[in-house]
């Protein structure tokens, strides 16, 4: 079943979660190739990536009902390629 705080908390957690793998992966590449410039760009790619998932609820929010941002295909979301 849904509810609209279970819809909050699951996209929240959601998105957190997300941006934190992208955060821990230019943390954890620090001592590859892109050396010093892989925590700047994971923190940016985390950033960008909550950012963006922040404005598609509000464009959702203020859209009709049952009205998507971004629509995935076959019953996954761009997200799930994660």
């Amino acid at each position: 079943m849904m509810s609209a705080t279970g819809h909050r908390y699951g996209f929240r957690v959601d998105v957190l979660v997300n941006s934190l793998f992208f955060v821990a992966a230019g943390i954890g590449l620090r001592t590859k190739w892109l050396g010093s410039w892989a925590t700047p760009l994971g923190l940016i790619s985390g950033g960008a990536l909550l950012g963006s998932s922040w404005l598609c609820e509000l464009l959702e929010q203020r859209s009709l009902p049952g009205a998507k941002a971004y629509s995935g295909r076959g019953g996954f979301d761009p997200d799930d390629a994660l």
